[in-house]
């Protein structure tokens, strides 16, 4: 029931008939590890329990500990883990690491699937166009890994991007999809494409004609400096907060984990700067040239190419509905009657020790925390108060927190709108949007994200919502309730005069009258909506 209701989702049906498309035949990745309800009821418990003890043993495990060495010393974590892990026997075939390689294909080739759709929705019509392109089967080092995440910056960071400003301007489907670069996997991919395209073939030729199109553009113009700088500046601020984030540790595990899993060394995503300062010399030598020559490598130039369509088929869910209840009455036709009752007589047994509660000497074997664990030391986070003024009578509290923060400096300001109409709430997600992307009344979109990606690590536009202090949390009390539209952002200390003079133009001169670009930003929350509503 859980996989059935993943399957209904279309964006997450075009995200598994992407990998299928791009890995096709592969035995890894071109299934679904979640599991294809069509094929979900011929799995036996037997071979469920055989790959459960294969592959989630602790053999197969790769464990992590990040801790201070005064608070958890090596010894005892090497004594915790031999306490936990020395009842187990090695299971050899779980230590069989490898995830074969796919060969490239030597020309394009084109998939089309169908998805199960309600006929009177608004997507009933519309279909997705995507492309996506499989690289080489090696592994990239750390530097060519960089200099991938940020073209994708360069290609789709944001709506003025050079690739994702002729998707959404061309109106010929709803949003963007596809993600982009891809290295989650042990074989990176790149695709892009468009959802809410309307459908027919005339108009899946003119979005697959406009990728194509878009992409030789950037291949033969290349990028401005200032976009290769602002997309550098942002790749280098995201991998020097890491240090800085209270969630560093789990940060770090993740960034191990996409080398480790594969067999390959898990300190390598960890050491960025010699990647960092190598790319950053090749720029000042070549400059986006560096980033046009992986274009054309790994996209251009790259004949395993995949045209994916994904059609609208309103009969295709009762069309799976009846094959399922097809083979069910086979299965129930084949059993003799003293099968079927006790196979009747199983499921009853299975459903009530499901629901039988948990017996209390098993629920005493498993780990808990108590209260003795916690931390009681009481942390007080400084704090300077001030107020501005803006000479007009109005004034603003001014919060200051001195804080270890490796050098950067993060900013937020909130302002109340417990007096907004309830009638204008519903378009606060749009508003907020808009400041965050539309540039302002002297900029222009594409330079102003240029600006804010040059000189911050980020800026944007938020809601924030909470209890007032003191209240009842009581949902059935908006008066003790806060509403804050909040601006948020961050940059380096040297760089903290910059922030405040974009979030302010942020904040008092964005564009609102853009009004085209306010019809493509509710056309995707339409989209996205939907999506969400039929996968619910």
């Amino acid at each position: 029931n859980e996989m059935k209701g993943v399957y209904s989702s279309p964006d997450q049906l075009h995200y598994r008939a992407l990998k299928k498309a791009l890995f096709r035949g592969h035995p890894v990745y071109s299934v679904d590890s979640g599991g294809d309800p069509r094929a979900i009821p011929s799995l036996t418990y037997e071979a469920f329990a055989a790959f459960h003890q294969t592959y989630y043993h602790p053999s197969n495990a790769r464990i992590y500990v990040y801790a201070d060495e005064t608070q958890l010393p090596l010894e005892q974590r090497l004594a915790l883990l031999e306490q936990w892990l020395g009842e187990f026997e090695a299971n050899e075939a779980a230590l069989d690491e490898t995830i074969p390689w796919q060969p490239l294909e030597t020309e394009p080739y084109e998939v089309s699937e169908g998805y199960p759709v309600d006929a009177a929705a608004s997507s009933a019509h519309t279909q997705f166009v995507t492309l996506g392109w499989l690289f080489p089967p090696t592994p990239l080092d750390a530097k060519t890994k960089l200099a991938l995440n940020i073209l994708n910056d360069l290609l789709l960071g944001k709506p003025s991007s050079a690739l994702q400003k002729p998707l959404l301007e061309s109106k010929l489907g709803a949003s963007v999809v596809g993600g982009g670069y891809g290295a989650s996997l042990q074989q990176a991919a790149f695709s892009i494409g468009l959802k809410g395209v309307a459908d027919g073939e005339v108009h899946k030729q003119q979005v697959v004609e406009l990728i194509l199109k878009s992409l030789d553009e950037i291949g033969a113009t290349g990028f401005a400096d200032e976009a290769v700088e602002a997309s550098m500046n942002t790749a280098e601020f995201r991998l020097r907060a890491a240090s800085a984030s209270p969630m560093k540790g789990l940060s770090y595990m993740m960034g191990a984990m996409s080398e480790w899993t594969y067999g390959r060394d898990p300190i390598e995503p960890l050491r960025f700067e010699a990647a960092l300062a190598e790319l950053r010399s090749e720029v000042e030598a070549s400059g986006g040239e560096v980033f046009v020559r992986l274009l054309r490598s790994y996209v251009l130039e790259n004949n395993h190419r995949v045209t994916l369509t994904l059609r609208p088929k309103p009969d295709l869910g009762a069309e799976l509905q009846a094959a399922e209840e097809e083979e069910l009455a086979q299965v129930r036709s084949s059993l003799s009657a003293a099968e079927l009752k006790a196979l009747q007589e199983e499921t009853k047994a299975l459903r009530a020790a499901q629901a039988a509660p948990d017996d209390p000497a098993d629920l005493a074997r498993l780990p808990v925390l108590s209260t003795s664990d916690l931390d009681t030391a009481f942390k007080t986070i400084p704090i300077a108060t001030d107020k501005l003024s803006f000479g007009d009578g109005r004034t603003a509290s001014l919060l200051a927190h001195e804080l270890p923060t490796d050098g950067l400096v993060y900013l937020n300001v909130g302002i109340d709108m417990s007096g907004l109409p309830l009638d204008d709430v519903p378009y606060v997600p749009l508003l907020t949007q808009m400041m965050s992307q539309l540039g302002t009344d002297s900029t222009s979109e594409l330079a102003f994200s240029r600006r804010v990606g040059a000189s911050t690590g980020g800026l944007g536009v938020s809601t924030l919502t909470s209890a007032k202090p003191g209240s009842q949390n009581s949902a059935g009390r908006p008066d003790e309730m806060a509403a804050y539209l909040l601006l948020s952002g961050r940059a380096t200390a040297a760089k903290a005069e910059q922030l405040f003079e974009l979030a302010a133009q942020m904040l008092t001169a964005t564009n609102l009258d853009n009004r085209d670009r306010a019809i493509e930003m509710l056309k995707a929350a339409i989209s996205r909506d939907e999506a969400a509503v039929v996968s619910s």
